[in-house]
Parts: structure tokens; sequence; C-alpha cells
């Protein structure tokens, strides 16, 4: 009996090295030696009662850069969305909201490519190679193609990417940024942007924040836009078309920029006045919340808006804007202008 009890502890020790052995290999790349972490998914929603399916946890964003490529006669998309982000707990894999029918082409983390699955409306379950540790930095890096489609919700109506005649127009509040690029969709985590968006010549691209160089190849021009402010996906932008721009610089130096479609630039000089408009209510809204809030700017820069001839109501004015403090538009049914906060 003893020399069984033997053999049995000696089988036990040996089955338990074994399970320390496979358990190592499983440990990040940059776990402590000596230490065993436990490792869990990610939540697939940030716990909107509103919006459960919006939104991903263990996670925390800081910055999305869009690349993309737009070809006004199919209407699709070849893009690459990388996210540069902090795991905020032990991380096995994690989601990132992303719609269909986009078609993923390569996925990686950290610069190894990772497996992933689509599940739900909008889920994109990511399992990276290794463990992502609780405050480690990650980079996710996503390549896609094919044609968006907008979100037409019953109660909230059209959202996301929505295709015209010329062009395309992202307008995402509430739930729409995921049309076109993988997203932690959810106002409680804001991420500064870079979108750099190439389209035939001819077409000008607006989108968040300041311009940067614009550059032509081979009959078409690439466009790059950066926010410099921390700011939520559903405020993010973009308007492809044929667009007559004004620019100009306010009184504090801030490059004030206005785009109105050329289908509906009817009124001659209208974009001067709306130019000048936008400046003066920039003006006016520092004047009242910059004074008393020192941390946060007061308005983005630079000032831009933009008018598009695509119609959400057939009551409202048409517009599409970044996340300036003000923006200019006109209604569908005339040219006359006005003016809305946001």
């Amino acid at each position: 009996m003893g020399r069984f009890d033997r053999r049995r502890g000696y089988l036990l020790i040996i089955c338990a090295l074994a399970l320390g052995l496979v358990a190592a290999t499983n440990l990040p790349a940059n776990a402590a030696p000596g230490r065993v972490s436990v490792f869990s998914p990610g939540a697939p929603g940030a716990g909107d009662p509103y919006f459960p399916d919006m939104g991903n946890g263990g996670y925390d964003v800081s910055h999305y850069d869009i690349r993309l490529a737009f070809d006004p006669r199919t209407k699709a998309i070849n893009a690459t969305t990388t996210v540069r982000a902090r795991a905020t707990q032990n991380l096995s894999r994690f989601n990132l909201d992303f719609q269909g029918p986009l078609e993923i082409s390569k996925l990686s983390v950290n610069g190894h490519d990772a497996s992933f699955g689509r599940s739900g409306a909008q889920e994109l379950v990511i399992t990276p190679r290794h463990g992502l540790t609780r405050g480690s930095t990650f980079v996710v890096s996503v390549s896609y193609a094919g044609v968006p489609q907008k979100v037409d919700d019953p109660a909230l109506g059209v959202s996301g990417w929505v295709a015209t005649k010329d062009g395309a127009v992202a307008l995402n509040q509430p739930i729409g940024a995921a049309t076109y690029f993988p997203v932690n969709d959810t106002t409680d985590d804001k991420a500064t942007y870079t979108q750099t968006i190439t389209v035939p010549t001819g077409l000008t691209v607006l989108a968040n924040g300041e311009p940067g160089p614009t550059t032509k190849h081979d009959g078409r021009t690439t466009f790059r836009w950066r926010m410099n402010q921390p700011m939520a996906s559903e405020l993010a932008m973009m308007a492809i078309g044929k667009y007559n721009v004004t620019r100009s610089v306010t009184a504090d130096g801030r490059p004030n920029i206005t785009a109105i479609g050329q289908s509906i630039d009817t009124k001659a000089g209208q974009g001067k006045v709306f130019n000048q408009t936008t400046a003066q209510i920039v003006h006016w809204e520092s004047s009242l919340y910059g004074a008393t809030r020192s941390t946060r700017p007061a308005a983005f820069s630079p000032t831009s808006a933009s008018t598009t001839p695509w119609r959400r109501r057939a009551d409202r004015c048409t517009t599409s804007a970044p996340a300036a403090s003000t923006v200019t538009c006109s209604p569908t049914n005339s040219a006359t202008s006005g003016s809305e906060t946001v």
C-alpha cells in the first residue's frame, strides 16, 4: 500500500508540473515571473441601458487613425483603422463595435495576427496571441473593405455612413460610427483622431479638427485631418463631395472653414456670410465658456462647418459638422441660411 501511495503522489506532482507549464505558455510576454495572473474577456457592452450593444469594457482608447479610400462609382471603401488603447483589466479577449457588410482582410494586435469573429449586430470579438495585462498599452490594426450601410432606425432615424450623389457623409449620432470603422462606440471613451481620406481629384473631404497637407497623385487627392482634443465617437464626422469652400482666420487666429454643397450653393456670396457668422458665434461662445472653463478649450480648433444636400427630415435643415461649436446650415427647401449650436 505504501508503494502505491508513493506512486500516486509522484503522478500528482508530475500532473501539477505539466499543468503549470501549460499555464505558463498562455501568459503574456510581459507577465512578471513567479506570478500567475487571471485573464478574462472584456465586457461586450458599456452598460448603457438604452444602447446595450454600444461600447465595450476592459480597455480605454486614446487614439484612432483612420486611413480610407473612397470610390464614388461603387460607393465602396478600402480602409485600415488603427486603434491605440490601454487595458483596464487583464484581457484574454476584447470587443470592438463594427458592422457588416464590411469584410475584414487582416487584423493584428501589437503587430501579431489575432483571431477574430463577428457576433450579434456589431460585435467584433478579438482574441490576441497573448493576454493583455492591466495598464498595458496595445495597438489594434484592422484592414477591411466593402460598401458601408447606413443605420435606419425607426425610432432614431438615419445615422452612420450615408451615400450621396457625389460622395458620402458620416453622421454618427447616436449609433453610426461603427458603420465605417471599428470603434469603442460609447460616449464614456473619448479619444483623439487622425483621418487620412483619399478620393478622386475634384471631390473635397471635410472632417474633424485641423486640416493637414493635401496631396495629389495619379488622379486622386488625399486629405488629412487631425482632432487633437479627445471626443466621443458619435461626434466623429466625415463629408465627401463637391463643395465650395470658404477659408479665413478668426480674430484669435483659428482657421475658419465653411463648405457648402455645390448643388445647393445657389446664392452668391453666402459662403462668405456663413463663414463670418460662424466666426462671430464662436467668438461669442468663447467669451462665455472660455472664461469659466480654463482647463478645457471653449471651442475645438479650427472652427469649421459643412452643409450638404442630404435630407435628414423634410422640415429640418440638413447639416453635417465636425465637433466645432457652431454649424452653419441651409434648409432643404430654401437657400436661406441659419445657424444652430451643437
